[in-house]
């Protein structure tokens, strides 16, 4: 009791010293709790932006299997973020021209901030079309399309719709397996897509 009632004349003398010690803390965790969020948000922004550009690096890999083995390095990076793509062309319902064929792992399209309309293929043989697709063809979700490459014809249905802006819009995407399937190309990409991803 006489330690309390000592720091209570204590404190009482130094009123004016303690409050402004008391603000001066309660200013410093303000400041370094909004620096925290500051920082978070550039690095989220930057991050989209970055994203909003595409690719930064583009790898076109031999048909050699060294794709393979240069994934698994590549994804352990944290700051990069590494997607693999197949690219190929195919007549839709038998009449020209050939659009062009996309394939890609789900997930990765999922997180690719372009509009999206309905589901993604999440089931084997479903596709997503473009909107310039959906409207010059008058295609509706739940809609059985047919693809043809080379001498195959292929039945797939589209799940839904997304848009990019540009000639992406003119495509079709499908899964990496699907594609790799339709396209005879094995599990080999056409193209190792690399960006920054400053976020992670």
């Amino acid at each position: 009791r006489v330690r309390f009632l000592y720091m209570y004349r204590s404190l009482s003398i130094r009123k004016t010293r303690f409050l402004l010690s008391a603000m001066a803390l309660a200013l410093a965790v303000a400041v370094f709790t909004s620096f925290l969020g500051i920082s978070a948000g550039i690095k989220h922004s930057l991050g989209q932006e970055l994203g909003s550009y595409g690719a930064n690096i583009i790898v076109s890999p031999p048909a050699d299997g060294s794709a393979e083995r240069l994934l698994p390095t590549l994804s352990q990076w944290r700051h990069i973020s590494v997607e693999q793509h197949l690219y190929g062309l195919a007549v839709m319902n038998g009449t020209a021209p050939a659009i062009e064929i996309i394939g890609l792992d789900i997930p990765v399209l999922e997180r690719k901030p372009w509009k999206f309309f309905d589901d993604f293929p999440r089931q084997k043989n479903q596709v997503m079309a473009g909107a310039w697709l959906r409207d010059s063809y008058n295609l509706k979700t739940g809609d059985a399309i047919r693809l043809g490459f080379d001498t195959i014809e292929q039945a797939f249905q589209i799940s839904g719709f997304f848009e990019k802006g540009g000639d992406d819009d003119r495509s079709i995407i499908m899964s990496f397996t699907d594609a790799a399937e339709f396209l005879h190309t094995g599990q080999v990409p056409s193209a190792i897509l690399i960006s920054a991803n400053p976020a992670a």
